[in-house]
């Protein structure tokens, strides 16, 4: 005779859901330990201070503008992407390779694990960028002529474009330094989240870590140096973040590459997400 009750699965068969908020916290709590928040206090600081103590005295500036680029034309474009994959691919390389995955299969799924690691990635590294690009800017136009530090010689620059003309971005000037501020540091933000993600992402993937981790690297200088040939380096995607060695674009033109780059971090989630619970690099 068919028994009517039905029979409960017991609590070993399943795995007990965290709620995700809980655990994008505790991933943000993990990210943000001490190399963290130095390598951040470096990112933030480092630019400008090596700009103001070394590099200024060989050039002679027109404005806080003029200062703002060259402080972000110094060595942050060109490591762009890894340090990027510095704020949570590396920490997840550390993690698969020692395995901690299989311990933590009992209290979330695969999927909610990594997309917790996901979330936390992108909201410390936009973080981190927004705010290392902003406080350069805070630097060059308030700080530093202040406090002496730099001296300013609108003259040399005969007949100078306005600063809404100046460069790719300089368009939100027209309606206050803060639009600048906010369109320029949070597109530098989304751009460092994909460049964070992506070799997250090809960690579950590609077996070598040193691959995953340094493949959007290559590319962008690959392709940076592929569409300079072309003469279309307007769409580079190192000057369409860094564009301060452009006369100004059509803002249109940053989309290009960041759509590029956009289709590919969401075609290689869709990937790793169906083949997670399979994925022997997982488990």
């Amino acid at each position: 005779m068919t028994s009517s009750a039905a029979v409960a699965p017991s609590a070993g068969s399943r795995t007990h859901q965290i709620p995700m908020r809980r655990e994008v916290r505790r991933e943000i709590r993990l990210l943000l330990r001490w190399p963290l928040l130095a390598g951040a206090a470096a990112l933030i600081v480092l630019p400008s201070a090596v700009t103001l103590l070394f590099v200024v005295r060989s050039y002679v500036l027109v404005d806080g503008f003029d200062l703002y680029g060259l402080i972000q034309s110094g060595v942050v474009p060109l490591l762009f992407p890894l340090l990027a994959a510095a704020v949570a691919a590396v920490p997840f390389s550390a993690e698969l390779r020692h395995r901690y995955l299989a311990a933590t299969r009992t209290r979330i799924e695969v999927r909610r694990y990594l997309l917790a690691k996901a979330v936390a990635a992108a909201v410390v590294t936009f973080v981190v960028f927004a705010v290392a690009t902003a406080a350069p800017m805070l630097i060059a136009f308030e700080v530093a002529p202040r406090a002496g530090w730099v001296t300013f010689d609108p003259t040399t620059w005969v007949d100078p474009p306005p600063l809404t003309g100046r460069q790719t971005f300089t368009q939100a000037f027209a309606v206050g330094p803060w639009a600048y501020a906010l369109l320029y540091s949070g597109w530098v933000g989304l751009n460092a989240v994909l460049y964070a993600l992506v070799p997250l992402l090809l960690l579950t993937v590609v077996r070598n870590a040193v691959v995953a981790l340094t493949a959007p690297f290559l590319a962008y200088h690959v392709s940076s140096f592929v569409v300079a040939v072309a003469g279309l380096e307007q769409f580079s995607p190192a000057s369409t973040v860094f564009p301060f060695n452009l006369t100004q674009q059509p803002l249109w033109t940053v989309l290009v590459p960041f759509t590029v780059l956009l289709l590919i971090t969401v075609g290689l989630a869709l990937r790793v997400s169906r083949t997670a619970p399979d994925n022997h690099a997982l488990s």
